[in-house]
């Protein structure tokens, strides 16, 4: 990739969700809720202090604590932005395994998923946000939080989906890297302000030429760097 092409693959992606002008920031707007088997919302007016938009992509939300209230339409919250995970129990952990959870599943089990798979996905959000610590035997269906084991949930197709995301926390989580991010998605974790509404992870398609890491100030440096090595080239 030419020096050119990175550096407007960079300025793309500080445009993206969690990265404006800092590292962590503040954002504002309203929800709508849009599914009635998970805690789904969705908005389109989510910006930061500086009136720029939060996401230049469709925007998808769910609900990350499930002893706590949800969002209520079209009523306008606060939240800060979480990159490192500090709001999750198992921290940096659980950011890259709901990373990788919503590549796994998002697509097949909400998107293009029953009334049962999507209440499979919320409770797998639920607990890599409430239960998971980093270590792959806090995953319990009936302990924690998050309980779908003992929910006595009857919609058809929900054990069988829960079933199968259970037994891939138990081969996938153990040897999951905190480094890990999506390729496919932009995802970011939001610390709702009001008091007893639950967090939420925001999801929206990642532009294909954009990359999946969210580049550190370190990387910013890394890109002067560059600049400099290549007008000492010049000079020379």
């Amino acid at each position: 990739m030419s020096r050119q092409s990175l550096v407007a693959a960079l300025a793309t992606t500080t445009f993206l969700f969690g990265l404006n002008a800092a590292s962590a920031a503040t954002v504002s707007g309203s929800v709508e809720r849009t599914s009635d088997y998970a805690f789904a919302f969705t908005s389109n007016n989510l910006a930061y202090a500086d009136g720029s938009a939060f996401s230049n992509t469709d925007l998808m939300l769910f609900c990350l604590e499930p002893t706590k209230s949800t969002p209520t339409d079209n009523t306008v919250y606060r939240f800060d932005e979480d990159p490192t995970g500090r709001t999750l129990r198992g921290g940096a952990s659980s950011v890259a395994a709901i990373n990788w959870f919503v590549d796994s599943y998002y697509d097949s089990y909400f998107v293009n998923g029953s009334a049962g798979t999507q209440w499979a996905f919320q409770y797998g959000l639920w607990e890599l946000s409430a239960d998971y610590t980093g270590a792959d035997r806090s995953i319990n269906a009936r302990a924690g939080e998050s309980r779908p084991g003992q929910d006595n949930v009857r919609l058809q197709g929900f054990r069988t989906a829960w079933q199968t995301i259970y037994n891939d926390f138990g081969t996938t989580l153990r040897t999951l890297g905190d480094d890990y991010r999506s390729d496919v998605y932009a995802i970011a974790i939001l610390d709702t302000q009001a008091n007893g509404r639950q967090n939420l992870v925001a999801i929206s398609e990642r532009p294909a030429d954009v990359p999946s890491v969210p580049l550190p100030a370190a990387g910013w440096l890394l890109v002067g760097g560059i600049g400099a090595l290549a007008a000492t080239k010049r000079r020379r």
